[in-house]
């Protein structure tokens, strides 16, 4: 592969992302699987570590319903499309009209594969250009403003017309995770941690490693240092989350792994979805003195800890 990559071994998706590639004038593509030496713990560990300069790159595309490498997103969608109208409303005046297709609403934002999925949360939130790709449109967007493919574009932060929320894609789309990055810490992390753990993960080791470039991101926004996915600045309020309260039917979904990745004092420490119940002001009976962590690896954020606290 250090000369050529042979197309034919190559699957779907991966050859729709290198035609889109070619067709908006780049010439370059990474893609995790192949830049990245699956089979060696080193090499992943530390390109793990670096991912958020990758997703800082040109332009990030989102197969937003591709199940698995297999699937295609390009394909014919002339059916779902939105048709631009110029129609006269009085004598010599004209305005465009958008006519939506009827009876076929769009399809829920947890039937885009992409949310679901723990690793590509950071994805949509570091990236600062994003091109992605649904079922029935394809959506630009930037740290500036959003593009569909019917000619439409808003400005990010302005009142966006009332049929944009037929658009369910957008909803997960953060440019430059711009939403998040305005709370104060702690709370920009704490939302970002209430987001994350609602996805889902194959593999429970990755629940640090999956996050972990946005948490570097995080820490050259904020004066904080990072202790196995919580921070030492408002560390006492961090540590007050809960497992959100599922009915019976999906209880399976809260568990402790036997395997060992995190203190029980962290919320990576456990699956399910994270959320936090903070006092009207910060608790005085308890003072935080120390906390001591020994990562598995330098480029890991897994590993264990220690929480020092008085009161």
């Amino acid at each position: 592969y250090a000369e050529r990559v042979p197309l034919e071994r190559l699957p779907q998706t991966i050859l729709d992302a290198l035609s889109v590639t070619h067709r908006i004038g780049q010439r370059y593509l990474w893609v995790d699987a192949l830049c990245i030496i699956q089979d060696r713990q080193d090499d992943v560990t530390q390109e793990i570590s670096q991912m958020n300069s990758i997703y800082r790159g040109l332009v990030t595309i989102v197969a937003a319903v591709a199940d698995s490498s297999y699937d295609r997103f390009l394909h014919p969608r002339r059916q779902f499309q939105p048709t631009k109208l110029t129609v006269c409303v009085e004598d010599n005046t004209f305005a465009e009209l958008l006519a939506m297709p009827t009876r076929m609403p769009y399809p829920p934002k947890k039937s885009y594969r992409i949310y679901p999925r723990g690793w590509t949360f950071q994805e949509t939130q570091l990236s600062t250009q994003i091109l992605a790709y649904g079922d029935r449109e394809a959506v630009f967007q930037c740290l500036e403003s959003r593009h569909y493919d019917d000619g439409y574009q808003y400005g990010l932060g302005v009142s966006l017309p009332r049929w944009e929320c037929l658009f369910p894609l957008c909803e997960g789309l953060d440019p430059g995770n711009l939403s998040m990055a305005k709370e104060t810490h702690p709370g920009g992390w704490v939302t970002i941690v209430k987001c994350y753990t609602k996805r889902e993960l194959s593999d429970p080791h990755d629940k640090l490693p999956a996050v972990a470039a946005l948490a570097e991101e995080y820490a050259l926004t904020q004066p904080v240092t990072r202790y196995l996915g919580m921070w030492e600045e408002g560390f006492l309020l961090q540590c007050l989350w809960y497992v959100y309260d599922y009915s019976s039917e999906d209880n399976s979904k809260v568990r402790r792994h036997p395997a060992y990745w995190a203190p029980s004092w962290s919320w990576a420490s456990i699956d399910g979805d994270v959320s936090f119940k903070w006092p009207d002001k910060e608790a005085t009976f308890l003072s935080f003195l120390a906390v001591e962590t020994t990562l598995q690896a330098k480029a890991n954020p897994s590993g264990g800890g220690v929480l020092a606290t008085l009161g």
